[in-house]
């Protein structure tokens, strides 16, 4: 009984051996093992490619997997079907017609029911991931909660991107844009409408002139913080006679006219040091971090649009 025992686990370890190998490989390892083409491969195996690196598995009568260049992939094989779980980079999964896929990717599960020959391209990028089906149909299965989870199919020929943005809606709704269009082009903030018409240099163009005049004047240093309103006749066209205005209505030329050229490179290391820490945040595993990151990301960028136009980090119900 022993004997016959051995004899098949002996059977069944050298028709493994069989039928999953390296083919080819370069910069390659196997459970950190460097390997070469001839060496067998088996379930739970996890394969490594380098920066240069390419790799192709031989599965038999299953198929075949080739690894691009930084690959991480630990895989899942029987002697029904191809599996595994794709930790960077990408593969190409090749079954022939029996035999089903089902490839794990941080975003989701790909698989295929097996029922005709399948080519899939699976890549997994910053945490998305993106599916090609060159050949049968894939069911793409994203999110873990069940009630949550969203499937989709991608037929022989299409693509899909698995990422943040399927598991919440980003939008911006622009309602009633005419007052605003019209506001901008009259500068009379109590004028919504074209019964009252200003002509450019009657609001804002006349203002950003004697503003950028005033840089000019004093490029390094500024005329001071919260000293523009003072300063502002100084450089207006008309002397200040027909009055003063306490903001550029543009936050870009007040900073340079309230602190030179100075606080305006800080004030762009503040934007930068923001907005590399957005992208971060965008970057996240977290799926609800990372939604809240490109939410507070596309709210930032509205405002510092607006900045183009108005005063709103004057404004402490903005700032």
């Amino acid at each position: 009984m022993s004997v016959v025992l051995l004899t098949a686990m002996a059977w069944g370890q050298s028709s493994l051996k069989a039928t999953s190998e390296i083919a080819a490989a370069s910069q390659t390892t196997i459970n950190g093992a460097s390997v070469v083409s001839g060496m067998t491969v088996f379930s739970n195996n996890r394969i490594r490619t380098g920066g240069q690196g390419t790799a192709i598995i031989n599965l038999g009568r299953l198929g075949r997997i080739e690894f691009g260049p930084n690959t991480d992939m630990t895989l899942r094989l029987s002697r029904e079907g191809i599996g595994g779980e794709l930790h960077s980079n990408h593969v190409v999964v090749s079954a022939r017609a029996g035999v089903p896929i089902t490839i794990k990717t941080p975003k989701g599960m790909i698989t295929t029911d097996g029922r005709q020959p399948a080519a899939l391209t699976i890549a997994v990028e910053n945490k998305s991931a993106r599916v090609i089906t060159h050949m049968g149909e894939a069911t793409v299965t994203s999110g873990v909660e069940e009630d949550r989870a969203k499937v989709e199919h991608v037929a022989a020929g299409e693509e899909l991107l698995q990422s943040v943005s399927r598991r919440g809606a980003t939008g911006v709704i622009w309602i009633g844009a005419e007052p605003v269009i019209n506001r901008i082009a009259t500068g009379d903030q109590n004028n919504s409408g074209l019964s009252k018409p200003q002509p450019y240099y009657g609001g804002r163009g006349e203002i950003w002139e004697n503003t950028w005049t005033m840089i000019r004047h004093n490029p390094l240093m500024g005329v001071g913080l919260g000293a523009y309103q003072t300063a502002y006749p100084i450089y207006a066209r008309d002397n200040g006679v027909q009055g003063v205005t306490a903001a550029a209505h543009n936050d870009y030329l007040q900073v340079l006219a309230d602190a030179g050229v100075i606080g305006a490179a800080i004030a762009l290391w503040f934007i930068i040091v923001i907005f590399r820490g957005i992208a971060r945040g965008v970057r996240s595993p977290d799926p609800m971090v990372a939604a809240i990151a490109l939410g507070g990301g596309a709210g930032l960028f509205g405002l510092l649009v607006h900045s183009l136009f108005d005063f709103n980090l004057h404004l402490p119900s903005h700032a």
